[in-house]
């Protein structure tokens, strides 16, 4: 029996309602406390925490520079995701960070952090001090549609914060002064310069959100502008000590032009591990938890994609003589059944199975097999028997087939499509089954 009561705590501690799904975008901020990559168990364990959340955006902080590039390489591996990695500049050993799935979301500019040439500073007692001890990591990200859905793509500027810590006040050294500044230049930052822009703030802002520091947050809030404290709810900690006690320091606003933001979720939610805060688990492993992981929680909040009308596109019929193969290869040639969910390990082990509707044989070399997103496995000295089937398997690192829906393209060796599939993510939730077309 397995010692590691701290992965066999965490099994299962995502709400079925909160399992990553085509019809959402989630976005996750969460504090994962001094990480890095020094410690193999921790690194491990933090990983499945990942997976298990399946966000498509992690805006995390007290992260070091690179510390999340393997395990972002071992979740395409393990068949997550594609996810890539951004660091903010600042900070140190304890960075603003993106980890995000390319599959539902991509970068579109070049990331950079807000403030950063001003270097802003505020009074404080009698002496000046930064207003940001990390500046806000920022990027403009594009959210891909579901395949097939009819809605279109939307784009919003993401912020990461991690806004300047209480622990200077628990000393008797003030730091309020810097989260209120801070909070003015967020607020004036939204006003002039994101005017019109779809904007979501997340990350570690320190203070409860009906704390004084944010009234003029709030007051945004009040104009409809923005969504801020109302819906990140108090009575749900984010952060706990050793002794059972917990607050809200994490949460995520959104201005009111963000697309989904009316049919958002009725507030940001708080990811609890299971039992791990109720009464009746041990203090020992309350406290493994906090030094092992971290003693902040995940904080998801769900954007629900929201209907709107769009044109149909009219093709025109070619003006020019187009070179098509020759019919018999283009209509010869099927798809009739993917395993997009194995069991166990899935990169290197989805396949496609290809079935010959001719009397002749069909030389394969050349083809390729692609994924919605365009990535190709290319198919190489296989040739399929008139009448019989062949089972392609997907190397990895090439195209994959997501466990959330999907499509599946065939193409030949001029790159023209054969024949294409789509399937949902209701079809691959079955572990080793195939999917049949």
């Amino acid at each position: 029996m397995s010692t590691d009561r701290i992965s066999q705590a965490l099994q299962d501690f995502v709400p079925d309602a909160y399992q990553g799904s085509d019809e959402y975008l989630d976005i996750i901020t969460w504090n994962v406390r001094f990480f890095n990559d020094l410690d193999p168990e921790r690194v491990r364990i933090v990983r499945q925490i990942f997976e298990e959340l399946n966000a498509d955006i992690f805006v995390l902080q007290e992260v070091a520079e690179g510390s999340l590039d393997g395990i972002a390489d071992e979740l395409t591996q393990r068949g997550a995701g594609f996810y890539e990695t951004i660091y903010g500049l600042s900070g140190g050993d304890i960075r603003v960070a993106f980890l995000y799935d390319t599959e539902w979301v991509r970068a579109t500019t070049e990331p950079e952090e807000l403030f950063a040439e001003d270097s802003p500073t505020v009074q404080v007692g009698r002496v000046r001090k930064p207003v940001f001890p990390r500046y806000p990591l920022q990027t403009r990200f594009v959210a891909l549609s579901a395949p097939g859905s009819p809605e279109p793509p939307f784009d919003f500027h993401l912020v990461g914060v991690h806004l300047k810590s209480q622990r200077d006040s628990r000393r008797g050294h003030r730091s309020e002064e810097q989260r209120t500044a801070a909070a003015k230049l967020l607020a004036e930052w939204l006003q002039n310069e994101a005017v019109d822009e779809d904007v979501i703030i997340a990350g570690d802002w320190n203070a409860s959100p009906f704390q004084s520091e944010w009234e003029v947050l709030r007051n945004l809030e009040a104009a409809g502008q923005l969504r801020f404290a109302n819906w990140n709810h108090d009575s749900e900690g984010s952060h706990f000590f050793s002794s059972g006690y917990s607050s809200r320091l994490d949460f995520i606003a959104v201005t009111s032009q963000v697309q989904g933001v009316e049919t958002l979720q009725e507030r940001s939610k708080v990811i609890n591990w299971n039992l791990l805060l109720e009464n009746g688990v041990s203090q020992s492993l309350r406290e493994q938890l906090r030094s092992k992981i971290s003693d902040h929680l995940p904080v998801l909040t769900r954007f629900y994609f929201t209907e709107s009308d769009r044109d149909e596109e009219v093709v025109e019929p070619p003006s020019e003589s187009v070179e098509f193969p020759s019919v018999a290869v283009l209509g010869s040639v099927k798809i009739v059944a993917a395993n997009v969910n194995p069991a166990g390990k899935e990169a290197g082990h989805e396949t496609v199975t290809l079935l010959n509707l001719s009397p002749d044989t069909v030389d394969l070399s050349g083809w390729g097999i692609r994924d919605r997103l365009g990535r190709q496995h290319s198919i190489e000295d296989l040739t399929v028997p008139g009448g019989e089937t062949v089972q392609v398997v997907l190397k990895a690192r090439t195209a994959q087939l997501s466990n959330r829906g999907g499509s599946i393209i065939l193409v030949n060796d001029r790159d023209d499509e054969v024949h294409s599939v789509t399937y949902t993510g209701q079809q691959a939730s079955k572990q080793g089954w195939s999917i049949a077309f």
